[in-house]
């Protein structure tokens, strides 16, 4: 009896089981499997995506509070700015000028500027000092600062206070670095006021600040009200 005749249905049927499971595995290894690998690939691009776009509100409102942390920033310094009087030249003649029309009894000078604040608001201040000009030619510093020492002549405690509040208004940058003491009684207080004013400059190398003199006229007098530009 030959082989073929020994084949029976199921010889037949094991072959065909054999050659579709082999079938099957090769079509899973090389279609599904990587099929399945893509799956698993893009599911976690997704994923990712959408973590990021979670993300998005609160980096919108990181941004808005940066934005109006700059815009407050800016705000600040164009404040400091405006207080800075034209100190600008390089020029070493017009540099003293300008140096002697701040420091004077002018009415746009330092001195002037802050005793009129001052007086302004009913504060019974002394000891207000500028610096003395330079003779020409002179170069301005990065910044010029000087330091004063106030001494204020309150009525009470309050008005002491509403002082040190209030101080962001002063046309000049000046920093009141505290109180040192305070002696007398209300309605006579003097209280000491350590300051500093600062200047700002532009253009300007770096050259030794003059040093700080008491100011003519401002020991806790009405200054000049002229108008000349000589002053």
């Amino acid at each position: 009896m030959g082989i073929l005749a020994r084949i029976t249905r199921i010889h037949v049927l094991a072959v065909g089981c054999v050659f579709f499971i082999g079938v099957g595995l090769a079509f899973m290894m090389l279609v599904i499997q990587p099929r399945l690998r893509d799956l698993r690939s893009t599911r976690q691009q997704v994923n990712a995506q959408k973590s990021e776009a979670d993300k998005l509100p609160g980096k919108l409102r990181d941004l808005a509070e940066a934005q109006a942390i700059f815009v407050d920033t800016k705000a600040k310094f164009d404040a400091i700015l405006a207080k800075q009087p034209p100190l600008t030249t390089t020029d070493g003649n017009q540099t003293a000028f300008d140096l002697w029309r701040e420091y004077g009894p002018g009415p746009t000078s330092s001195g002037t500027v802050l005793w009129n604040w001052f007086a302004s608001r009913g504060y019974n201040v002394s000891g207000i000092t500028v610096p003395g000009p330079p003779p020409p030619p002179v170069s301005l510093p990065p910044i010029i600062s000087w330091n004063m020492g106030l001494s204020l002549r309150a009525r009470n405690f309050g008005q002491v206070m509403n002082l040190l509040r209030s101080t962001q208004s002063i046309p000049r940058l000046m920093l009141i670095s505290g109180i040192s003491g305070i002696s007398g009684h209300p309605p006579d207080l003097q209280v000491p006021l350590p300051a500093t004013v600062f200047i700002f400059t532009r253009n300007a190398p770096g050259v030794a600040a003059p040093g700080p003199v008491a100011a003519g006229g401002l020991g806790g007098v009405a200054p000049p009200t002229s108008t000349s530009e000589d002053n």
